[in-house]
């Protein structure tokens, strides 16, 4: 595990950013995880789209 400021990420998770809420984080398949500390408890979840329907949901609303 790396640490990013206040967050453990695994060592083969790239750090996607940051929020008001937590950090967003994804690993080499594709999955996107939310990261949240709640009363000193690192919390992942496992959010419902992958990087690549991410990008494709970004790239048609670019103008």
């Amino acid at each position: 595990m790396k640490c990013v400021g206040e967050y453990k990420l695994p060592d083969n998770a790239k750090l996607a950013g940051v929020g008001y809420c937590g950090c967003y984080y994804y690993n080499s398949i594709g999955d996107i995880y939310l990261i949240c500390i709640i009363k000193g408890v690192q919390h992942f979840r496992l959010m419902p789209c992958t990087l690549k329907d991410l990008k494709q949901a970004v790239k048609m609303y670019e103008v």
